[in-house]
């Protein structure tokens, strides 16, 4: 048992809400604790929330997988940048082998860039693509 020595007013306060309540007042001040502390994280939630919206560059990012989950994860992405004000990047990586010069790659960039415009259609979102 732990003593906590409170001032006189806050002590009448006390016993009038466990009376109220009719409880022990040890189960209102643990009532009372967990209130403020789901207080304090939703105030810091929200602290979190509005600076994401108010960061310009804030931006979800999608990696391409394969067009069925990646339009999924689109769908996801969407919703989730709406609320938040966020941009989507859909990143598509592309598989170079070893010994390919960088400069041409085994799949023309034209190909690769109308899929991903397909999927950028087919999803209805608002995207850009790396």
């Amino acid at each position: 048992m732990t003593m906590l020595r409170i001032n006189e007013r806050t002590k009448a306060a006390l016993r009038s809400l466990a009376t109220e309540r009719g409880e022990p007042m040890s189960r209102v001040v643990e009532e009372l604790v967990e209130a403020a502390r789901t207080e304090q994280f939703f105030t810091a939630a929200d602290a979190a929330y509005r600076r994401l919206r108010a960061d310009p560059a804030f931006e979800l990012v999608v990696v391409f997988t394969d067009v069925s989950e990646t339009l999924v994860a689109l769908g996801i992405a969407a919703r989730l940048a709406h609320g938040l004000g966020a941009r989507i990047r859909l990143v598509a990586p592309q598989i170079v082998p070893f010994p390919a010069p960088l400069e041409q790659p085994p799949v023309d960039p034209g190909f690769a860039e109308r899929k991903f415009r397909v999927i950028a259609e087919q999803s209805r979102v608002d995207m850009m693509v790396d």
